[in-house]
């Protein structure tokens, strides 16, 4: 989803730019990975896609909170920066800890077979 959205941001901000603002590609991008992201953490049993939805769900209401005030862009990239950050540590970290936990279970799985 993050790379069908990365290309389809700079799809928005390349040969459609000249029908659509930068801002409001980006947004409608952000908008339905956001949705892709709510129906991961709908139907998943780990917790680290529903961390992923809610960072992305603030980088979405502060795109919202710049339209209401407009004068402030810097603030905007600043907060959507920001919560991206944590984002991409837990997009990394999240497989991580599930492969861990699965390792650990299938060999205790296998301890109590032989015990």
């Amino acid at each position: 989803m993050f790379v069908a959205a990365a290309l389809a941001t700079y799809l928005g901000t390349t040969v459609l730019k000249h029908h659509v603002s930068l801002a409001n590609a980006t947004f409608l991008v952000d908008l339905a990975l956001l949705c892709g992201l709510t129906q991961v953490a709908l139907r998943t049993d780990r917790y680290w896609p529903l961390w992923i939805c809610a960072f992305h769900a603030l980088s979405v209401i502060a795109f919202l909170a710049w339209q209401i005030v407009p004068n402030s862009p810097r603030l905007f990239k600043a907060i959507s920066a920001f919560w991206s950050i944590p984002q991409l540590v837990v997009l990394c970290a999240g497989p991580i800890l599930d492969l861990r936990h699965a390792s650990r279970e299938a060999a205790d799985a296998e301890h109590r077979q032989a015990g």
